[in-house]
């Protein structure tokens, strides 16, 4: 069975994994590996039987050692990637290896780093309905980050599941999300930052954005900002109002419910989720946490909201609206 440590196995074959670099496939390598590396932290000695299954014993008489152990490498990789993300049976997937001529190791790899990402994909994909169709269900068991840049209204933006770290990021799509990432595309109302030095003077004509109903309304996280929204039926204005070191964020806030107003306004009466001392469905704390707003249309606006630790930590979620 070999001498090495069944979790040194583990590891080794992960990290050699997340930088290979042969073929066109190796794009996608080290976000399946980060991938692979987060199922071995979370499963423990669950994962056990796989890495003895990608022992492979002694070295053959005379063999070159250094070749023979690339090859190996090459093994153990294509067995994990099929065993941990191709859902292949553990006896299936060492039989699938041990056939392969050692010259083809690197086609297979690439062909299973395909695979991999398609599948891979397809999670992503079910997570991005789930999160349309369901946005409580989906921000109460999935951490988000959601970044921002100055284009209000319906967008293109890039969902992806960082497999570095089992975390979703909704990014625009000029923003990258990075090699540990597996990603598509959809469709958002994204709702820009407007600093308070720029509307102060008036308060009661802040830009907004006019959001349609069949799309997720999305804005980047709340730190001491406010989240101004006006509600009509199935109309819904929002605005991004951060305080950017100008005036503290619950005195903001205060000011904002007392004053706040639309330039092109609805009808409806105006809101304020804000920096406060405590969670409710009028705002949020802001002591080193961000906070995400996501508003949802389902036979009326809803509006639910993520709160995560900075640095990352336990998921606090509730229902504004």
């Amino acid at each position: 069975m070999g001498n090495k440590a069944w979790d040194d196995r583990l590891v080794e074959t992960v990290q050699f994994l997340r930088v290979y670099n042969t073929g066109a496939n190796a794009q996608y390598a080290a976000a399946v590996g980060h991938y692979i590396d987060q199922r071995r932290i979370g499963a423990g000695l669950a994962m056990k039987p796989a890495s003895k299954k990608m022992a492979q014993g002694s070295y053959p008489m005379f063999s070159n050692r250094a070749v023979e152990k690339d090859y190996r490498k090459r093994r153990r990789v294509l067995f994990l990637i099929k065993t941990e993300v191709l859902n292949v049976a553990l006896n299936n997937a060492k039989a699938q290896v041990n056939s392969i001529a050692d010259i083809n190791l690197d086609t297979q790899i690439n062909t299973a780093l395909g695979d991999a990402r398609t599948q891979l994909l397809q999670q992503v994909r079910a997570a991005w309905n789930q999160f349309e169709a369901q946005p409580g269900t989906f921000l109460n068991t999935h951490e988000i980050i959601i970044r921002k840049d100055s284009t209000g209204g319906v967008r293109g933006a890039t969902f992806a599941y960082d497999c570095s770290v089992s975390r979703y990021r909704l990014y625009p799509t000029n923003l990258p999300t990075g090699p540990d990432c597996i990603d598509t595309q959809v469709q958002v109302n994204h709702i820009p930052v407007t600093r308070w030095a720029d509307v102060v003077g008036n308060l009661a004509n802040l830009p907004s954005v006019d959001c349609t109903d069949n799309h997720l309304v999305v804005t980047t996280q709340l730190t001491g900002c406010s989240y101004v929204y006006q509600i009509n039926g199935a109309q819904l204005r929002v605005a991004h109002i951060w305080p950017d070191g100008a005036i503290d964020g619950q005195l903001m806030g205060t000011q904002l419910a007392d004053n706040a107003g639309f330039a092109a306004g609805n009808g409806g009466p105006i809101a304020v989720f804000k920096c406060q001392p405590t969670n409710n469905n009028t705002g949020y704390t802001n002591v080193a946490t961000w906070t995400y707003p996501v508003a949802r249309y389902i036979g009326g606006w809803q509006l639910h909201v993520q709160q995560v630790p900075q640095g990352g930590g336990i998921i606090t979620y509730w229902r504004a609206v």
